[in-house]
């Protein structure tokens, strides 16, 4: 019966609902044309167009003043090139790294991104926003020093922060280190099951708080009972934990 009442719509019924659909799935979805694409009735294509001038009427606009600016890499695919036959070298065509801006505080999202991730190719797109939004933001990168002059360049009275993951992720990085160091000096050999300090090498990456009592007592007992044990828990001591670090705006480690 299903199948029959499909068969008795009118095909210029069906076409209108199809064109709604193919109208209206892209630009709401939250995925974009690709989830709206698998609705029944519209194909990649009609899908894709849509979504595209949909686009195409808001990526022309400047984005809305926002507060904090976030910048950080993202690889998009593979890169393409040519082949010069005059020259015999390949000539690159399209980076597989692109530069992306994200509005940290705000609901806009991804505010755009420049092909590439040099210090240039951030400055071009910074370059392109009005003098009031760029003299009103702030800005929030990892701990690489790419992105750094091109903000100094572009957006020298913007307040530079280090976002709080690179930070952590650091820090976790040392303990690990300097645990595998001390474990080395003082057996002669790397850590394996059955050394004390191999058994709380997850605990001691763990923030304070969701430490138990006991799992709190084996890490002090195992790192103070000797000189090496006590410089894992200086670093220990040292790592910060996310609970407690303060907001992204207010750790401007590239600020000095």
């Amino acid at each position: 019966m299903a199948a029959g009442r499909a068969a008795a719509v009118p095909d210029h019924q069906a076409a209108a609902g199809a064109g709604r659909r193919r109208d209206r799935g892209p630009r709401d979805h939250p995925g974009g044309g690709g989830p709206a694409s698998r609705h029944p009735g519209i194909s990649w294509l009609p899908a894709h167009d849509a979504f595209a001038a949909a686009a195409d009427r808001v990526l022309g606009e400047p984005p809305a003043p926002i507060a904090y600016l976030g910048i950080d890499e993202h690889r998009r695919g593979r890169p393409r090139w040519r082949h010069d036959e005059q020259t015999g070298d390949y000539v690159q065509l399209a980076d597989r790294w692109h530069t992306c801006f994200y509005d940290l505080s705000g609901k806009q999202g991804m505010l755009g991104h420049a092909e590439g991730r040099t210090a240039d190719d951030a400055a071009y797109w910074l370059a392109g926003a009005t003098p009031a939004w760029r003299d009103a933001v702030q800005v929030a990168i990892d701990m690489c020093s790419i992105y750094l002059p091109a903000v100094r360049r572009i957006l020298p009275g913007a307040a530079v922060a280090v976002d709080l993951f690179h930070v952590v992720q650091l820090a976790v990085k040392t303990l690990g280190d300097v645990r595998r160091r001390a474990t080395r000096d003082k057996y002669g050999r790397r850590g394996r099951s059955g050394d004390p300090e191999y058994g709380i090498k997850h605990l001691i990456e763990r923030n304070l708080e969701t430490l138990s009592p006991d799992q709190f007592a084996k890490i002090i007992n195992t790192l103070d009972s000797d000189p090496d044990g006590q410089q894992i828990a200086l670093a220990w001591i040292a790592r910060p934990d996310r609970a407690r670090l303060p907001d992204c705006q207010l750790l401007s480690a590239y600020n000095r």
